[in-house]
């Protein structure tokens, strides 16, 4: 969350942001939400394991699948909060303040996405179920009969994971010393954080996950809907920026030529292709407990955008009028609007302090999810079959945990240094 771009809006009403008499942008009030999110996360977590005790503790489905026993709320939420990453809260209000109408690309293509699972899902579902797949590469293993095939697609997702546990701790560590007007350190913030992540992972398995993202979910939609109303109170709504935005930048508003519409299908067709194998995806259809379940919780998913791109791309749209921004501060129109939001008096601040945590919620539900598809494939590709062959799954899951937090460690350390993930 880079905070330098604010003292440079145009906007009236100062450059306050934050309590009187406090140097914090956003106030006490984010500090608040987050600290009671991470108490919700230690007691989902605690639930948990509690629920994970009960369904084959020690086995492999039971800790990574949560025992196949998903009910359409608990996936539809875990889907949801897996879904939308920090990105979504952060990053697309500056790209559709960046591109106008163009950034709309996102919302199309989730429903390819979850277009693209429909299709794929009955077959893989029903082969998980009979030849116990717990990892993205088993069905390819099963499939070929090959060492090689499994060894290259399990690099393939490894690779990914990792940067992708990378960029949330790292947007995690950024978030909270943006937060608190850097009192706690980008090293603290994501230290603490990632511990809390790791308890609830590893005591609980993906029953923890699940029920994490539960909470995560429900906040991520609250932060959305806030979103909504931020930008009808302060901006009007669309109704009152269209026309200033088709005056000011016709491009934001025109047609795409032909060339803009070939990038957007080769994208819709590249994510319709691609997400269904996402090893965060195939966790949850793996786990689901039924193929109706996993069926209705997909169309479901498939207007997901509507009540979480959407809102932020509406936000990014109607602040194109209000703000002077060049294109390397456009991703800060986030942190403009919650800084002007929060001298709206009492609704403003109680807003931005959900929406606050609603942005590390998004950023820790993406990276749990993927620390732990991480750990199955270096477990279960890698290690059992080539490495320690005659290990006991009680052995195999104390090593996932090991896993874990060695993976968590270097990407703290490297979350603190130079890194360009670009």
């Amino acid at each position: 969350m880079d905070l330098s771009c604010i003292p440079n809006r145009t906007r009236e009403g100062g450059e306050g942001g934050g309590e009187a008499g406090s140097d914090l942008p956003f106030g006490f009030g984010p500090l608040l939400s987050l600290s009671l999110y991470l108490v919700a996360l230690l007691v989902v977590a605690l639930v948990g394991y509690i629920k994970s005790r009960k369904s084959e503790p020690g086995s492999m489905e039971s800790h990574y699948l949560a025992g196949r026993d998903l009910g359409l709320f608990v996936l539809m939420l875990t889907l949801y909060a897996t879904m939308f990453s920090g990105y979504t809260v952060m990053g697309v209000p500056g790209s559709a303040y960046r591109q106008g109408f163009l950034s709309s690309y996102w919302i199309p293509a989730t429903v390819a996405i979850y277009g693209g699972q429909m299709i794929v899902a009955p077959i893989l579902y029903r082969l998980a179920r009979a030849r116990k797949y717990v990892t993205s590469s088993d069905y390819l293993y099963d499939r070929y009969q090959s060492d090689y095939v499994r060894i290259v697609s399990a690099l393939c997702f490894l690779v990914p994971m990792f940067l992708y546990v990378l960029a949330q701790l790292k947007s995690i560590g950024i978030t909270v010393e943006g937060i608190t007007g850097g009192r706690i350190s980008s090293f603290l913030g994501v230290s603490v954080l990632a511990a809390v992540m790791l308890l609830y992972e590893t005591v609980g398995g993906m029953k923890s996950v699940v029920w994490t993202d539960v909470v995560q979910g429900l906040m991520l939609f609250a932060g959305f809907m806030s979103l909504l109303v931020f930008a009808q109170v302060e901006y009007g709504g669309l109704s009152s920026s269209y026309p200033l935005i088709e005056s000011a930048h016709p491009n934001f508003t025109a047609v795409p030529t032909s060339t803009g519409q070939a990038e957007w299908a080769s994208f819709f067709f590249l994510m319709y292709l691609s997400y269904p194998f996402s090893p965060i995806l195939l966790q949850r259809l793996y786990a689901a407990r039924s193929l109706r379940l996993l069926r209705l919780g997909y169309a479901a998913m498939a207007f997901a955008a509507f009540f979480g791109t959407l809102p932020a791309e509406v936000i990014g749209w109607t602040s194109i009028p209000f703000y002077n921004l060049t294109s390397a501060c456009s991703d800060s129109v986030f942190s403009l609007i919650a800084v002007d939001v929060m001298q709206s008096g009492v609704y403003g601040e109680v807003s931005v302090s959900i929406l606050m945590a609603a942005v590390v919620a998004a950023l820790m539900s993406t990276a749990d999810s993927a620390l732990m598809s991480l750990s199955s494939i270096v477990t279960l590709d890698i290690v059992k079959p080539y490495v320690w062959k005659k290990a006991s799954n009680k052995k195999l899951l104390i090593l996932s945990k090991v896993i874990s937090i060695i993976v968590v460690a270097v990407c703290i350390v490297l979350s603190v240094v130079n890194v360009t993930l670009t």
